[in-house]
């Protein structure tokens, strides 16, 4: 080979090297963060009890209960009411959970989704102002909306609102329910939305079963959304004298952890001690 050829060889080699990495850097899209977290989230004095005990032994992120959202009293316009303070999580940092009352469901009709966005916007701004003002740092949001399937394209599309304006700059986690997973837009729709989704097994009807988890896999990495997994450490008996069967989801802790783009396990206590059930014990 002359030397000519020789650098004719080492350009070419050169150009390909360049393309192949302006290449890869086109493909890596800007993603939104969704943090790998473990936590519980706290809806009471117990709670918060049961997260400071855990805390002192694990690193656990805790999800305090801030706000409802719902319908005011004249049914036309949203109204929010404070719940817990930020420091019910400690010294922080925390997740602000914000709870979307299920009396919204009527609510969005008659309603354009500009309106329905320009309403949880002006609701969320002021709860975030007040959050900060409190000194506790707000690692992430979780908006905790049991949304009905006829509603999950115009919740995307508030979402996306959201992102843009009161909730800029946030790390943004939704809850979501198995019955979601089973529309085959739920995560199209939210990517590039939300950092990731913390899918509910608790009070969904959903029982824990070979078949359950396999669906649940195959549904969640289908949707391509990080997510979280988000178990009840309590129990309800059903009309039929039967149990919830809340517990049961914990035997498959190490199965979940294993699943393509998992995120973290989140845990609901009502107040009810839930070391031994993490651990595998009954």
């Amino acid at each position: 080979m002359t030397i000519p050829e020789v650098l004719r060889f080492r350009l070419a080699g050169a150009i390909v090297a360049i393309v192949i990495q302006l290449t890869a850097c086109r493909l890596e899209t800007p993603s939104i963060g969704a943090s790998h977290r473990d936590g519980q989230w706290i809806w009471s004095a117990a709670d918060s009890s049961l997260f400071a005990e855990r805390e002192a032994g694990d690193s656990v992120l805790g999800g305090v209960w801030v706000a409802t959202i719902r319908p005011g009293p004249t049914g036309d316009s949203l109204q929010q009411t404070l719940a817990l303070p930020p420091s019910t999580g400690g010294a922080g940092p925390i997740a602000a959970v914000v709870r979307i009352d299920a009396a919204t469901h009527p609510w969005w009709a008659g309603r354009s989704d500009a309106d329905a966005a320009r309403q949880f916007d002006r609701r969320l701004a002021a709860l975030l102002r007040h959050v900060d003002a409190t000194g506790i740092h707000v690692a992430e949001i979780q908006l905790d909306y049991d949304c009905p399937m006829r509603l999950l394209p115009r919740w995307a599309s508030v979402l996306r609102h959201l992102r843009e304006s009161a909730l800029a700059g946030r790390e943004l986690w939704i809850t979501s329910l198995v019955a979601h997973q089973r529309d085959p837009d739920f995560g199209r729709r939210l990517r590039g939305v939300v950092a990731g989704q913390i899918v509910q097994l608790f009070d969904t009807g959903n029982r824990a079963g070979t078949e359950a988890l396999s669906e649940l896999e195959t549904l969640t990495a289908r949707q391509g959304l990080p997510f979280r997994i988000g178990l009840g450490a309590f129990e309800r008996r059903l009309p039929d004298g039967r149990s919830t069967g809340h517990l049961l989801w914990f035997d498959a802790v190490g199965r979940f952890r294993s699943w393509q783009g998992f995120r973290g396990l989140w845990v609901f206590p009502a107040g009810q001690p839930y070391t031994r059930p993490l651990e595998g014990k009954r």
